[in-house]
């Protein structure tokens, strides 16, 4: 083991060298952290931008969850519109803001991948259930919806079924949930 230099010169090139060193992983470790701080606020503030979003599209979700109106409302316009029929402004506005709907999923698709580190499960609490609205097994009593899904959102329709045990589990309230929502779920 060496010992410490009786030369000041050496005593000062070594401190240097030390306190060179100490501020450089000082400073890389602020920088990381200034980094995820930033990453943190730039993904509550994307999650802010998608909630005020998905207040626009909700509308479109309930058209479709409430079985009564999907059949009454937008089997019409989906079905005319497979079947290249004129679609008239009412209808065409239906079906505007069904795709906006849509678009809106597959944001969230895409964001869930790549927000994952900093959001954490917090796009996929919010937004997986109506994600899991789009699985097949959802979609059997609307054909429509799925026929034009598959056609018209192949990519959202693949990333459904890619995903498919996540969304089926935030679909499924846990036996906690089931408790506490005992008389307000189906049976």
């Amino acid at each position: 083991m060496g010992s410490w230099p009786p030369n000041l010169v050496d005593q000062v090139d070594i401190l240097s060298k030390v306190a060179t060193f100490a501020f450089a992983v000082i400073g890389g470790i602020w920088i990381l952290i200034q980094y995820r701080e930033g990453t943190r606020l730039k993904a509550a503030e994307t999650l802010l931008k998608v909630e005020e979003e998905f207040r626009n599209v909700i509308p479109s979700f309930e058209r479709i969850e409430i079985l009564s109106t999907y059949q009454s409302e937008i089997v019409p316009v989906i079905s005319a519109y497979l079947d290249k029929l004129p679609i008239d402004e009412t209808d065409l506005q239906k079906l505007i803001a069904l795709d906006r709907m849509f678009r809106f999923l597959y944001m969230c698709s895409v964001l869930d991948h790549t927000m994952r580190g900093e959001s954490g499960r917090a796009l996929q609490k919010a937004y997986y259930y109506y994600l899991g609205m789009l699985l097949p097994e959802s979609l059997s009593a609307r054909p429509e919806l799925l026929k034009y899904t598959e056609d018209e959102y192949p990519r959202l329709t693949r990333w459904v079924a890619e995903h498919r045990r996540q969304l089926i589990a935030f679909r499924d309230p846990s036996p906690r949930w089931r408790r506490l929502l005992r008389g307000f779920l189906p049976d």
